[in-house]
């Protein structure tokens, strides 16, 4: 209640964070256009409580027998909201996509886009989009400071308290098909590596294989 006072009340306000996102001000954002919201300073929180966020993706697609498959993920660092949950880790990601595509762009990423924000600290949101020869796999996810964590890819929900990996792979009719994944808290620099272990599990090479996948 605290936190939604402060962000209504503007003696609260970030003027610097405001004014930067003012100069990047874009309408093009996928799948939802990134509003411009003043908000509280990060400090009211506590200090140094905000330490960072990123992106993890693979744009050049990954080989699974005639297919490529590519991901995207958020994830946010260690500080004291969730160092009780991260243990030694440095930063847990909070959602990670993993889809069969058949199509990769000429430039090698236009294919593909993806933005996590700290705007709503200290609760986090990123979105992105995956594009296909004739389809589009658009999603967003949150986490919030209390540890709510969702997701929405096509409209379809997902509760990742349930398991933070969505596997997506779009049909030759044009509908979807997805699998959830539960993993262990995994920090961004061992994505790569849990993908490649992932591809050769029999569960998901049937998945991404299936007779009515692109």
């Amino acid at each position: 209640m605290q936190h939604l006072k402060n962000r209504e009340d503007s003696t609260t306000w970030s003027k610097r964070n405001f004014e930067i996102d003012l100069k990047d001000i874009e309408f093009s954002g996928k799948p939802m256009v990134e509003g411009i919201f003043p908000g509280p300073k990060y400090s009211l929180i506590g200090d140094s409580a905000f330490v960072g966020n990123g992106t993890v993706a693979n744009y050049s697609g990954i080989s699974l027998n005639d297919k490529k498959i590519v991901y995207n993920g958020f994830y946010v660092n260690k500080s004291f909201i969730n160092q009780d949950y991260l243990g030694v880790n440095p930063n847990e990601v909070f959602f990670l996509v993993v889809a069969l595509t058949d199509y990769i762009a000429e430039d090698g990423y236009a294919h593909m886009e993806s933005s996590v924000s700290s705007r709503n600290y200290p609760d986090y949101i990123g979105q992105g989009s995956i594009k296909t020869k004739n389809n589009k796999i658009d999603f967003i996810s949150f986490l919030t400071a209390d540890r709510n964590n969702y997701a929405v890819v096509n409209f379809r929900l997902f509760d990742l308290n349930l398991g933070r990996v969505v596997l997506i792979a779009p049909q030759k009719d044009g509908s979807l098909r997805s699998m959830q994944l539960k993993s262990t808290i995994l920090p961004s620099k061992e994505v790569k590596l849990y993908i490649k272990n992932l591809l050769t599990q029999q569960e998901v090479v049937s998945f991404f294989s299936a007779k009515g996948n692109i």
